[in-house]
């Protein structure tokens, strides 16, 4: 029934491999790999190795879900793995973002991290703000 419109989908794949387009008026179905933007490595400078963000395929799909979710002004919160790229890929959104409408704040946590240490960080930085 709607084989015609899921023109790249395959019964073997899931459906979280592909996104409906917005301005696809017919609701074709794409991968998400053919939003994939080549990476190209600067030849002048060797760049920060926490800051390389290679495009794969969860990576841009994890940057349109932050960007969805930006838009309605909403927080963002990534959860997962260590080494998952949670920390870059929010840096690398958090660096195109206009300044003057976002603030970045990263916090590191470990089975050693208490609620109070939390609120601390969160207050000072809250009563920086309020000082600037």
């Amino acid at each position: 029934m709607y084989k015609h419109y899921m023109r790249y989908y395959k019964p073997q794949k899931y459906f979280l491999l592909f996104i409906v387009l917005k301005y696809d008026v017919l609701g074709n179905w794409e991968h998400w790999d053919t939003m994939l933007d080549t990476y190209v490595y600067p030849e002048n400078s060797t760049p920060d190795y926490s800051s390389i963000l290679v495009p794969i395929v969860d990576n841009v799909r994890i940057n349109y879900l932050i960007n969805t979710v930006a838009k309605q002004e909403r927080a963002v919160l990534l959860i997962g793995e260590q080494g998952s790229g949670k920390t870059v890929m929010m840096k690398a959104y958090m660096k195109k973002a206009n300044a003057e409408i976002y603030i970045g704040r990263s916090f590191n946590f470990s089975s050693a991290t208490s609620p109070l240490q939390f609120q601390v960080q969160y207050l000072t930085l809250f009563l920086w703000f309020l000082v600037e």
